[in-house]
Formats: C-alpha cells, sequence, structure tokens
C-alpha cells in the first residue's frame, strides 16, 4: 500500500530524499527554512521527523541523519543507513516532489554551502557596544577570524548582513595587503 503525503514515513522521506540530494551537510534552521518555504512540509513535522532520524528510532535502529558540530553550528547529513533506507523507499515520493526537490538542490547548493563557510554573528558588549565576529571557512579549517567593535545595534546588524556578500574580497585585500612583497 503506497505512503500518504501525510504519513510521518512519507515526511521521513522527503528529508532523506532532500539530503540526499542537496549531497552536502545543512544545518536545522537551513533545512526548515527551505522545506517552509518550499511548502514541503508543516513545521513540527519536519522537526519530529529530523529527531526521530537523528536519534535512531530510540537507539533501536541506527540513525539515518547524522549531527555533527561544526563552527558553523549543527550540521545535519544523510547516513549510509539513511541512503539505503531512501534507496529502497524513493519510490513512494510522489514523482513532481522528487523533481521539485531535484531543481532545488541543484539552483540552491553553492548558496547553502556559501552559508556554512561564511558566517558572521554579533553580541552586545558591557558597554553597550557590540562585537561583530566574521569567519571565512574551507570544510573544518578557519581561513580567516576577524573581529569588529561596532557603536550601534545598526552597525552590528549591517556588517552581518553584508559580509557573505563581501567576505572573498575582503579575504582577498588583506591577504594581498599583508602579504604581496609589492606592496
Amino acid at each position: 500500500m503506497p505512503l500518504s503525503p501525510r504519513d510521518p514515513a512519507y515526511f521521513r522521506l522527503q528529508v532523506l530524499f532532500f539530503l540526499d540530494r542537496l549531497g552536502i551537510p545543512v544545518t536545522l534552521a537551513q533545512l526548515t527554512r527551505c522545506f517552509i518555504e518550499e511548502d514541503w512540509m508543516p513545521y513540527f513535522d519536519l522537526q519530529q521527523s529530523v529527531v526521530e532520524m537523528t536519534h535512531g528510532a530510540g537507539g533501536i535502529a541506527p540513525p539515518l541523519i547524522k549531527e555533527e558540530l561544526h563552527q558553523a553550528g549543527r550540521l545535519l547529513y544523510i547516513t549510509s543507513e539513511g541512503a539505503q533506507t531512501l534507496s529502497l523507499f524513493e519510490k513512494e515520493l510522489m514523482p513532481s516532489y522528487r523533481d521539485t526537490v531535484t531543481a532545488y538542490t541543484q539552483d540552491n547548493r553553492d548558496t547553502l554551502l556559501r552559508e556554512n563557510q561564511l558566517i558572521a554573528t554579533y553580541a552586545r558588549l558591557e558597554n553597550g557596544e557590540f562585537i561583530v565576529s566574521c569567519r571565512v571557512l574551507e570544510g573544518d579549517i578557519v581561513m580567516m577570524d576577524m573581529s569588529l567593535s561596532v557603536v550601534t545595534l545598526q552597525q552590528a546588524k549591517q556588517a552581518v548582513d553584508r559580509w557573505p556578500q563581501r567576505a572573498t574580497a575582503i579575504y582577498q585585500m588583506l591577504m594581498t595587503e599583508l602579504l604581496d612583497e609589492k606592496s
């Protein structure tokens, strides 16, 4: 009997299919944003599916999704058991969903990867100013780690918002200025 699109097992297959097609680890926030923006699954069903698959049915079965601590946060990726499960039941997913997710992951893979490599956050200091922390990662390697002190919350937010678009140019400029023998 085919799975219903509202069945919890169907929801788990949707997540496995997405992670498999994406081919890179993502944070729970990224996964949630993708599923909610595309209206693929209700929020609480997604969260429940992820928890169930990362904990392997309460320790009885191996996890289908692995959660790994990374500098960008906790990254989720499909395990070999998850890939095997998907290979057995992938045809249960509606063809329109498979096609949509395949196209989505191809179009958004680089953006999602970049989000996990160019990280910026801010925090309020005791004196009322803000510290903005900006990082460039390549895998697990920190290529650059920079902190800036700014006066206002608006400046902190602006720096965080601009970092993903400007990090590469800033990194290249710093490398040139610091390491170029002609300078």
